[in-house]
């Protein structure tokens, strides 16, 4: 149990005794917590332009395969399940009802690689699950992406985009080093009385992703064996 004081972030202390540890890792926070889906999160606060506030990214990184697993079955499971990355999208003006969809870079991506097959395997588990979606229409995100660790570590936060990132992804899509989810949470944490109650479900949030990803993923890697 991590015991807060003056130098913990604001973060960690919302959190409070659901984080195993926690350590900054260049502008981000990284995060343990206990009986997480996912193995790690990273916190970090972005500045809204305009304004004075900040918006908090979530990056929970759920690994499936790692790289001394990975062979060839696990990479062509890999392919496959590149094709089911979602997105958060919503309908309505004002009731605002969310619910997962492709995402739209997978369109490009099939320019550069035919053989993607895009599928419906993860936005048909996260649209099914009414508990999650309701979470998240609670907590209003403005973004959650879901996708498949697909270019090098250093471009992970930012770096590179457009054509170059596209060209990394598909670089990396012709020989997979491993099998592992990346799920992005943009939203403002308004401080007060709530505070805590919001945070655990942006984690719940997370963990009900995390684990629609594990079984999907094992749905396709069984099916590779």
């Amino acid at each position: 149990m991590v015991k807060p004081d003056l130098q913990t972030p604001f973060i960690v202390r919302v959190f409070g005794d659901k984080v195993k540890e926690w350590k900054k890792v260049g502008g981000a926070t990284q995060l343990i917590f206990h009986n997480s889906k996912f193995s790690e999160m990273y916190v970090l606060r972005v500045p809204i332009p305009l304004s004075f506030d900040v918006k908090h990214v979530f990056i929970a990184i759920t690994p499936v395969v790692s790289r001394e697993k990975m062979n060839q079955e696990m990479k062509e499971a890999y392919k496959l399940l590149k094709g089911t990355e979602a997105t958060l999208k919503y309908r309505g003006l004002f009731s605002r009802t969310p619910f997962f969809d492709h995402l739209p870079k997978l369109s490009q991506l099939k320019a550069y690689i035919p053989e993607l097959e895009i599928s419906n395997l993860v936005t048909a588990r996260l649209n099914s699950d009414t508990e999650l979606l309701k979470l998240i229409k609670d907590v209003k995100p403005g973004k959650i992406n879901i996708e498949l660790k697909s270019i090098p570590e250093y471009m992970v936060f930012g770096g590179q985009a457009g054509d170059a990132r596209m060209q990394a992804e598909v670089y990396y899509y012709s020989d997979p080093t491993e099998i592992t989810w990346i799920t992005t949470l943009e939203t403002m944490i308004i401080r007060g009385p709530k505070v805590r109650k919001s945070s655990g479900k942006i984690l719940e949030i997370l963990n009900r992703i995390s684990q629609h990803l594990i079984d999907a993923s094992s749905s396709i890697i069984s099916k590779a064996k």
